[in-house]
């Protein structure tokens, strides 16, 4: 039982990780990038 568990709970945070890894490497840049820009235009 506990070691089932355990499996699922690995996999769940494997499961949730991966999309969240995905968007802090391909689209957190594109929202700075935009965002610099931005800021740049009011100062």
């Amino acid at each position: 039982m506990e070691r089932s568990s355990t499996l699922f709970l690995k996999v769940a945070v494997i499961f949730i990780g991966i999309p969240v890894l995905a968007l802090c490497l391909f689209l957190l840049p594109q929202i700075a990038n935009e965002a610099a820009e931005r800021g740049s235009n009011l100062a």
